[in-house]
């Protein structure tokens, strides 16, 4: 199927094509009856009945040319057929348009130049929109077949829009609660704020009150998001376009209030990605051939020319037409042959590389320095796995000596033989758990970019572990703020005078604790900037504090994981703000 559809052309940039379904065709004489009101206004120039290709089931095929305000020459053809299976033939539909018959519309146009879609729409020159116009959003030419949806069924809804590369999707937001579609505009605004020549390209989907939320997790997936009120551009996955994420979401102030066809930036974007090449569908492509070779208006424009100059003239352009193919094919024979030569190059360059780098492999094989290096780094992995042990004892130890001072505050008590391993078993496995527990504390707040931060450390071989450190961490904080509350400043004025009282409830080493950082790193501004995270004004009058007083996760070993706080239980929040919980923040030595 992929190679099919990479096989397909591209649709040229001089053609406008559209295509959908109708739950009602209009007839043949609503048709003519439009053309012909249209040349008297003097928006078409000609304008007539055509014959259908054979072999299909098209019921009717008109023609109309006309020359836009800029000068540019267009003709388009419109082919109406019913949907298989119908017991109606389109004689009968004609003598009698009572009951309504389904089916397929296709407008194809072609300019004299790429595509302007400030132009008139080419649905407006043979349709009169409320002939046609229904509530699904495969139906033909609907600047708003969707309507108004709650946000569950967005997904599926974009998921067969997708299927159309002509037609664009706009997801809009109205802040308002949803109405019943009796009680809906036929047209939201932000439709009328589109170029002219977007009529039949564009659906778009609006979603009222909070289904905001669920229509932004959906577009999230594809990179976009929608804010209240605002709107967000969905093109067809096979449009090739430049446009970023940031072009594609507009935001309620960048909409504006406009006229029909004004500028603004939806329109701007919407005509970007209209204008953007498309690998076109089979029927797309037919279309196209069947406009360039049946159209009856090229017969209509001479009909003083004999059939015989009409078929020299055709040759001469087909002749012309060889000739410019065989020379785009000599020019491509002349760059696949400096591509070879480029190729050869380029192989005889990379087997060189490839010899000087085995020679330098074997002459730094037997360097006696690569040999300390290789010894080097053994003893440093040695080091570093005595050094995971010796973190392992001290927890052990700390532990202990915590239930030993407990216990002499408490002589008089029952106190248990061994200290209770319960809590460790207790306490959270994932980063999301630590997180929700941390949201229940009273003296210890998470910054917003916390989450964000720990990310770094997920899916690691000693994630558990650092989620258990970084757990009891947390809690001794939160012991720290509370025994400050309880007792003032005076009796525990810092981090450092908890975790050195007898009484103290819940505590960590004191070799992981650092008050602050060493001078290089605060000698630095960039380093400096790196451990500088916001707080709420509340805390600091420029929303952002530097965080020197940091707890060690992890051990040396990258990606040695720290916490970065900073203390204001004496300040006016009396809690303690957790900036930083990741990996090792930049320093002379990780540098």
């Amino acid at each position: 199927m992929s190679k099919r559809t990479k096989s397909r052309p591209v649709l040229p940039p001089t053609v406008w094509y559209s295509c959908g379904d109708t739950p009602r065709l209009p007839t043949r004489a609503l048709v003519l009856e439009h053309c012909r009101r249209l040349i008297a206004e003097g928006r078409l120039e000609r304008a007539g009945l055509s014959s259908p290709r054979p072999n299909t089931t098209t019921w009717w095929a008109f023609d109309a040319a006309w020359t836009t305000s800029d000068g540019a020459r267009v003709r388009a053809r419109m082919t109406l057929a019913a949907n298989p299976g119908g017991d109606r033939d389109a004689v009968a539909y004609e003598s009698d348009s009572s009951l309504a018959v389904p089916g397929a519309i296709t407008i194809t146009a072609e300019a004299d130049r790429p595509w302007d879609f400030t132009w008139p729409s080419p649905a407006t020159m043979f349709l009169d929109r409320k002939w046609v116009w229904g509530p699904k959003p495969t139906e033909f030419g609907a600047s708003n077949a969707a309507g108004s949806f709650h946000a569950s069924g967005v997904d599926l809804m974009v998921a067969d829009l997708d299927k159309l590369p002509w037609c664009i999707t706009v997801i809009s937001h109205d802040p308002r609660l949803w109405e019943s579609p009796a009680r809906q505009q036929p047209e939201p605004s932000l439709v009328r704020r589109l170029p002219a020549g977007l009529l039949g390209r564009i659906v778009e989907i609006r979603v009222h009150g909070p289904d905001v939320i669920a229509a932004d997790r959906f577009l999230s997936r594809r990179g976009l998001s929608l804010e209240r009120g605002g709107a967000t551009l969905v093109p067809s996955p096979t449009v090739r376009h430049n446009l970023s994420p940031s072009e594609l979401v507009l935001p309620s102030q960048r909409l504006g209030v406009l006229q029909l066809g004004g500028p603004g930036a939806l329109g701007d974007a919407a005509t970007r990605v209209a204008a953007a090449p498309w690998r076109s569908t089979a029927a797309a492509w037919e279309a196209v051939v069947d406009l360039r070779d049946n159209w009856l208006m090229e017969m209509e424009a001479e009909p003083d020319v004999s059939v015989l100059a009409r078929v020299r003239a055709r040759a001469d352009m087909l002749a012309a037409c060889v000739e410019e193919a065989a020379q785009r094919d000599r020019q491509a024979q002349k760059e696949i042959a400096a591509a070879n030569a480029q190729r050869d190059q380029a192989v005889e360059a990379a087997r060189a590389a490839g010899a000087e780098l085995e020679r330098l492999r074997r002459q730094y094989e037997h360097d006696a320095r690569v040999q300390l290096l290789t010894a080097a780094r053994g003893e440093l992995t040695a080091c570093r796995a005595e050094l995971d042990q010796s973190e392992a004892l001290v927890d052990d130890q700390h532990r202990r000596i915590a239930w030993l001072r407990k216990r002499l505050m408490v002589q008089d008590e029952d106190v248990a033989a061994e200290p209770d391993s319960g809590e460790t078993l207790e306490s959270p496995t994932t980063w999301d758990e630590l997180f929700d527990a941390v949201d229940q504390m009273s003296f210890v707040l998470l910054g917003t970019d916390v989450p964000a931060a720990a990310a770094s450390l997920r899916c690691h071989t000693h994630e558990r572990l650092w989620v258990h450190r970084s757990w009891e961490a947390l809690r001794a904080l939160e012991s720290y703020g509370r025994t400050k509350y309880a007792n003032g400043a005076s009796a525990v004025p810092h981090f450092a005078a908890y975790l050195r009282m007898p009484a103290a409830d819940l505590t960590i080493p004191a070799s992981r604790y650092a008050p602050t950082e060493s001078s290089s790193v605060t000698a630095s501004g960039r380093f400096r900037q790196a451990r500088t995270f916001p707080v709420p004004a509340a805390v600091c009058d420029r929303g952002r504090v530097l965080m020197h007083e940091h707890i060690r996760i992890g051990t040396g070993q990258p990606p040695a994981p720290r916490l970065h706080f900073y203390d204001d239980t004496s300040g006016t929040t009396g809690k303690v703000r957790v900036g930083y919980l990741g990996k090792h923040l930049p320093s002379p030595a990780t540098n």
